[in-house]
C-alpha cells in the first residue's frame, strides 16, 4: 500500500484498541493454522506410548545425519542440521515449567531443557541456571516451533492498579458520629458517582468521534451546534487512510461497532484521527463544561463538579494538566480572575490547550504511534498466522508498548487523585471540624500495584506493652504476710502483763498485730506482670482483568488476626480474654474507576 510515512504512523489505533481494548480476534488473511500439526498416531487403536524420561537424549536416534537416504539440496541439509537457541523469559519466569510443556508437545526432531543449574541457588531467580532461560536444541523448524509456543506466553500480563483509601474518624458521643458518618458518605458516594461520570464523558467522547463518518449531515449540524453551545468543539475527522490499514489488519468492524471503551482506548482514538490537537481538547472540554454569567464569572454547568474545579484553581491548575502535557499540550489561561480588593489574590477561571511547539502533538501521537503501530502487525500476525508469525518481534514489540502504557496509566490515576480524592478528603475535614466532639483523627491509603492472576498480599500488624495485675495463690499469699510479719515485728510496740516473764506485742483479739498487718499488705499489695499483644489485619487481593481491559474480577481475602499475648520478661502464661478471629472471602467484579 502506498501511504506516507507521518501518516501510516497515525494508524496505529484500531488495531491496538482491539487487541488491548475489546479482545476482538483479527479476521485471518491468509488461512492460519494451528500452532501444531499433530503427526499421525502409531497406534491409532491403542493406548499412547509413554513419554521418555529424557527427550535430549533420545535425539541420536532421530539425527539427519543418521539417514543412509541423502537426496537433499545443501539448503535442505542445512534445514536438518542440528543447532541449538537461548530463549531468555522476561515475565513468566519458569523455565522449569516451559521445558516440561515443550517436550509433551507433539514437536519432532529436537528437545528443550535447562541450563546447568546453579549449585547456589538451582532452579530459581534471574540467571539462576534454568529459572528464567530455557535451551532448545534441534532443527531450524523445531526451534521456529517451539519459539512460537514459548512467545504467547511470555507476554506481559495486564495490569491492575488498586487504590485503598481510609478514614477514621472517632467520637465519644454515638450519635453525633452516626451523623458526621451520614455526611461523610455522601461526599464519598458522590465522589465515585462524579469519577465513573467522567470517565463515561470520555468514552462518549471517543465513540462520537469514531461514528463522525456515519452520521448524516443533519445529524452531524445537529450536534455540532449542541456541542457548541456546551463549549466543546466540532469533532474530528477520522483518517481514511487508517480505515485501509483497519480493514487490512481484520479491525474494521471496530469502526462500526459501539462498545465501552477502556481508558487506554479513548486516548488510543486521538492517533486515528486527523486533528489530534482538537481531540484531546475535546475530551477535556465534554468534562470542563463552562458558562459564563453576567459578572464575567464561569460556572459548571454541573453544579457537581464546581466544588472540585474551585479546588484546581487555588492550585492554579487545569484538571488532567499530566495526561494532556504528556500529549504535547500546554495549558493557555484564557479568563483570569483578580480579587479587586487583594490583587494578588487571582487565579485562572477557564482554560484551553495549546501545542507545546508546532504540530507538538501529532508528532508525539506519530512516535508513539510507531511503537502500537508495530505492535498491531505483530499482533494481527499472530493471530492469523500462527505457524509463521515471529516470535522474538511480537515479544519486543509487547515489552515496549507495555511500558509506554503503563507511563500513561500512571499519569491520569494522578490527575484523577488530584481533581476528586483530594478535595473530598479535604471537604471531609471541614465536616468534621464542624461538629463538637468528633475529631478527624487520621487518612491512610494502601495502593497495590500487581498484574492479572497474581496473588497480592498486605500485612498490617500493631505491638503494644502494658503491665497487667496477677492475682497470687493462697500459699503465696501466706508466704508473703509471714514474711512482712517478721519484717514488722522489731517495730511493733509491746505490753508487760503483770506476772509474765517479758513483754509480749500487743494484739488484736487473738491475733498479734503484726500478723494483721502482714495480712493486710499482702491482700492489698498487688502484682502486675509486663505483657505485650499484637494484632494486625491481612488483606489479601488476586485480581483478574477481563477481556474488555475495562472491568476486573477481585478476589478478596480479609483476616482479622487474633489478638495474641505473651509475657516480655520470665516465664509464664498470661490469662486474658481473647477476640476471636474474623475471616471475609469474597469475590466482586469492578469496573475501571
Amino acid at each position: 500500500m502506498n501511504i506516507r510515512y507521518n501518516q501510516f504512523l497515525c494508524f496505529l489505533g484500531f488495531s491496538a484498541i482491539t487487541m488491548l481494548g475489546s479482545g476482538l480476534i483479527a479476521d485471518s488473511a491468509r488461512g492460519g493454522e494451528l500452532i501444531i500439526k499433530h503427526p499421525a498416531s502409531a497406534n491409532s487403536g491403542g493406548s499412547q506410548q509413554p513419554q521418555p524420561t529424557s527427550p535430549c537424549s533420545e535425539l541420536k536416534k532421530k539425527s539427519p545425519n543418521n539417514n543412509s537416504q541423502d537426496s537433499s539440496t545443501d539448503e535442505n541439509k542445512k534445514s536438518l542440521e542440528f543447532q541449538g537457541k537461548r530463549i531468555e523469559l522476561f515475565y513468566y519466569r519458569n523455565a522449569e515449567n516451559v521445558v516440561k510443556l515443550i517436550n509433551q508437545l507433539p514437536l519432532e526432531k529436537g528437545c528443550a531443557t535447562l541450563l546447568p543449574s546453579d549449585a547456589l541457588n538451582s532452579g530459581s531467580g534471574v540467571g539462576r541456571g534454568g529459572g528464567n532461560i530455557v535451551f532448545l536444541y534441534g532443527t531450524e523448524e523445531y526451534i521456529e516451533d517451539a519459539h512460537r509456543v514459548i512467545a504467547p506466553l511470555d507476554l506481559p500480563l495486564p495490569g491492575i492498579d488498586l487504590q485503598l483509601w481510609g478514614v477514621q474518624i472517632s467520637s465519644k458521643n454515638p450519635d453525633q458520629l452516626a451523623e458526621v458518618m451520614t455526611e461523610v458518605r455522601e461526599e464519598i458516594n458522590q465522589t465515585q458517582q462524579l469519577v465513573r461520570e467522567t470517565f463515561s464523558l470520555f468514552q462518549q467522547e471517543a465513540q462520537l468521534t469514531l461514528r463522525r463518518d456515519k452520521l448524516s449531515q443533519e445529524q452531524l449540524q445537529s450536534i455540532t451546534q449542541q456541542r457548541l453551545n456546551e463549549g466543546i468543539g466540532e469533532l474530528p475527522s477520522l483518517n481514511e487512510e487508517f480505515k485501509d490499514i483497519a480493514k487490512y489488519l481484520g479491525y474494521i468492524g471496530v469502526i462500526e461497532n459501539y462498545r465501552s471503551f477502556s481508558i487506554l482506548d479513548v486516548f488510543l482514538v486521538g492517533k486515528a484521527v486527523n486533528e489530534p490537537s482538537q481531540y484531546h481538547q475535546n475530551l477535556y472540554s465534554s468534562v470542563v463544561k463552562l458558562e459564563e454569567k453576567t459578572n464575567g464569572s464561569f460556572k459548571a454547568l454541573d453544579k457537581r463538579y464546581q466544588p472540585y474545579f474551585d479546588a484546581m484553581k487555588e492550585k492554579d491548575r487545569p484538571p488532567f494538566e499530566r495526561v494532556f502535557r504528556a500529549r504535547g499540550l500546554k495549558p493557555d489561561c484564557t479568563k483570569t480572575y483578580i480579587n479587586p480588593i487583594d490583587p494578588d489574590d487571582n487565579y485562572c477561571e477557564k482554560w484551553e490547550w495549546k501545542e507545546i511547539y508546532s504540530d507538538s502533538v501529532k508528532r508525539i501521537e506519530n512516535a508513539s504511534g510507531k511503537t502500537t503501530l508495530e505492535f498491531a502487525f505483530q499482533y494481527a500476525d499472530f493471530t492469523s498466522n500462527p505457524n509463521l508469525y515471529n516470535p522474538a518481534e511480537l515479544q519486543r514489540t509487547s515489552q515496549i508498548l507495555n511500558s509506554e502504557v503503563q507511563q500513561f496509566i500512571n499519569l491520569f490515576q494522578k490527575d484523577i487523585e488530584d481533581l476528586f480524592v483530594r478535595p473530598t478528603l479535604r471537604k471531609i475535614q471541614d465536616i468534621v471540624s464542624k461538629k463538637k466532639g468528633v475529631s478527624f483523627a487520621q487518612v491512610g491509603r494502601t495502593t497495590i500495584a500487581t498484574l492479572s492472576g497474581v496473588e497480592t498480599e498486605i500485612n498490617s500488624s500493631s505491638s503494644s506493652a502494658f503491665e497487667i495485675p496477677q492475682s497470687p495463690s493462697f500459699e503465696e499469699l501466706l508466704t508473703r504476710a509471714q514474711s512482712i510479719e517478721k519484717q514488722l515485728s522489731p517495730f511493733v510496740p509491746t505490753e508487760t502483763i503483770p506476772g509474765a516473764q517479758e513483754a509480749t506485742e500487743i494484739t488484736a483479739g487473738s491475733l498479734p498485730i503484726s500478723r494483721l498487718i502482714g495480712l493486710f499488705v499482702a491482700l492489698t499489695a498487688q502484682q502486675s506482670k509486663p505483657v505485650e499483644i499484637k494484632t494486625g489485619t491481612n488483606l489479601t487481593f488476586t485480581p483478574g482483568v477481563l477481556r474488555d481491559f475495562n472491568s476486573a474480577e477481585l478476589n478478596i481475602n480479609l483476616t482479622v488476626i487474633d489478638p495474641t499475648f505473651s509475657p516480655t520478661q520470665g516465664e509464664g502464661a498470661v490469662n486474658i480474654s481473647r477476640v476471636g478471629k474474623q475471616e471475609v472471602k469474597t469475590t466482586v467484579y469492578t469496573q475501571a474507576f
